[in-house]
């Protein structure tokens, strides 16, 4: 970059969308993954094929937050990563927290076979 050139501040149209669209593109890629992926029909193929498409989304953001042009729609793609995040954690947790108690049946002695 020239000296006389200003630096180019953020967009933050372009950082809005990347909130936005990495928001819907994780939740949508995720919804599809556990309606089609059960693991343990699988053979235990556990996390792996679940965390691909978080890892190759992840790179791409940190392309896009490298190249000078498209960093704010970047930054908006990791952002949307740790909301994403986030709120997910926190329904899986209220979800948890609301399910009946199974401590009953650890406690017997045959482990809850009857």
């Amino acid at each position: 970059m020239n000296r006389d050139q200003e630096p180019r501040g953020f967009s933050g149209a372009a950082l809005t969308a990347g909130l936005f669209g990495g928001a819907l593109v994780l939740t949508a890629v995720y919804i599809v993954l556990l309606v089609g992926h059960d693991p343990v029909s699988q053979g235990g193929a556990g996390l792996g094929p679940s965390l691909l498409p978080l890892v190759l989304y992840l790179l791409a953001a940190s392309a896009l937050t490298w190249n000078e042009g498209s960093r704010s729609f970047g930054v908006g793609l990791l952002i949307s990563v740790g909301l994403w995040l986030l709120f997910g954690g926190g329904i899986c947790i209220a979800g948890l927290s609301r399910a009946p108690s199974n401590a009953a049946a650890f406690a017997s002695p045959t482990g809850g076979i009857a």
